[in-house]
């Protein structure tokens, strides 16, 4: 529980310094840190990056995608679902 605080501390303190991105490295994602949604905890990343701006993240664009919640304009996976016949 402990670290899971230090944590929020962290992002929170990230996102007072001009952060806006969190990068997930094991999952390859990009997350809006000033946004919250219920679908996915962000302190629940083990392997992260901050990314202060764009340009920063333009580093990130060539093998990453953004979280389809939060940045579903860079979410490269959502074309990939197969819709089943029943």
């Amino acid at each position: 529980m402990a670290k899971y605080a230090l944590k929020v501390i962290q992002f929170f303190i990230m996102k007072m310094l001009g952060y806006k991105y969190v990068v997930n490295n094991k999952s390859r994602e990009i997350h809006l840190l000033k946004y919250k949604h219920t679908n996915f905890d962000i302190y629940s990343i083990a392997d992260y990056s901050f990314v202060k701006n764009d340009c920063d993240l333009d580093f990130y664009y060539r093998d990453f995608n953004g979280c389809r919640f939060c940045l579903p304009e860079l979410d490269t996976d959502k074309n990939n679902f197969v819709e089943i016949d029943e």
